[in-house]
């Protein structure tokens, strides 16, 4: 369940005009302190964007590698995350105030990886306990 509400969330964040990210962006600044100088700083210096991108991209891999345990369909999944990667970023083109960029796709992939190596971590461990 959890990973259909991530799923339902990065496609939101992904494909949402780029007006109503900026909108969300600035309120989740300003429920931070100094949240002033955090928006000033990362809209100059900080690759904000391909952060979020990866992390989206990380807690889908690794909800899908943990959470179904048949082999073949885990694969699947993840398979279908790398689609969706290409898919969201691809998607882009159309959305007003958006645009697809290799870095973005980059920043998704990794964080699949990341994902799925966290996730075969964490169940390694499991296992050695």
């Amino acid at each position: 369940m959890l990973f259909f509400v991530m799923l339902a969330f990065t496609l939101v964040a992904l494909l949402s005009p780029g007006d109503q990210v900026m909108a969300a962006q600035l309120w989740v600044a300003s429920w931070l302190p100094f949240s002033h100088s955090l928006v000033d700083q990362a809209a100059v210096s900080l690759p904000v964007d391909k952060v979020v991108h990866g992390l989206l991209f990380a807690s889908l891999a690794a909800l899908a590698a943990r959470g179904w345990f048949q082999h073949a369909l885990r694969w699947r999944l993840l398979l279908g995350l790398v689609v969706l990667a290409l898919g969201t970023e691809g998607l882009q083109h159309f959305i007003p105030q958006r645009a697809p960029s290799w870095a973005d796709l980059a920043a998704n992939l990794a964080g699949i990886a990341v994902g799925c190596a966290l996730a075969h971590a964490q169940g390694f461990r499991a296992r050695v306990q």
